[in-house]
């Protein structure tokens, strides 16, 4: 686990959102089958919070640098890492302390096949709301279109650049997220909130099967996968 799971809000619930790891060190194939989260301290210990298994478990696992046909996503060969995203429901108000993440590989095919069990150590989670010296990374602005330089001090609603397609995009768009370096490949990304925005519709999918709605004003959020939302003066 890279970095420890975090809480974050949005679309009206709270989460823990984080990352496993899975890397299989044998030589022999492995399939990831399921994966377990659970509450690993105080009256909650051992309360499972989340378990993915099946085509909720594929949709949400990837393999870094190839994405084989998502039923044969889960087989790991030796020296094949796979990476699970994980968004753990839980009370914002009183969220676990810590967790604690399961997962169950299987080994070999039909009678045959072997089940472990592993279970990562229990982990604290990091409170909702971040300390400032986390870095910001705005993504494809215009070329020659900032605004600020290094060392100046911002205010909320100062335009510090303007919207481009610069870098790898296909379109003009603004790629924002907070990391906890300055490196934009060699840090990890941190969930963030927005303080107030309005939710004025949804996609199916990105970029397709999108309807409007009437504006539903949104406090210390975050803007889900395929929200359409605005942000008023």
């Amino acid at each position: 686990m890279p970095k420890p799971p975090t809480v974050a809000s949005g679309n009206g619930a709270s989460f823990l959102a984080y990352e496993v790891h899975v890397t299989n060190f044998a030589a022999q194939t492995m399939t990831l089958k399921r994966v377990d989260v659970a509450a690993a301290s105080g009256n909650d210990e051992r309360r499972v919070l989340l378990t993915l298994a099946d085509s909720a478990l594929l949709r949400s696992l990837t393999r870094p640098g190839t994405q084989p046909p998502l039923a044969e996503r889960a087989k790991l060969a030796g020296g094949v890492r796979a990476v699970e995203w994980l968004w753990v429901p839980v009370d914002r108000q009183a969220p676990p302390v810590s967790v604690q993440t399961r997962v169950i590989l299987e080994q070999g095919t039909g009678d045959s096949a072997r089940t472990q069990e592993l279970d990562g150590p229990a982990v604290p989670v990091a409170a909702e709301a971040q300390p400032i010296g986390r870095d910001a990374f705005y993504a494809h602005l215009q070329p020659g279109s900032l605004r600020v330089k290094r060392g100046d001090k911002v205010r909320t609603g100062q335009v510090v650049g303007l919207v481009g397609n610069s870098g790898n995009s296909t379109e003009p768009h603004l790629h924002f997220h907070l990391s906890d370096g300055n490196s934009p490949l060699g840090s990890e990304g941190i969930p963030y909130i927005h303080g107030s925005f309005e939710l004025v519709g949804r996609c199916t999918r990105f970029g397709s099967g999108c309807e409007r709605s009437a504006p539903a004003p949104l406090q210390r959020e975050l803007p889900m996968a395929n929200m359409l939302v605005r942000f008023p003066q």
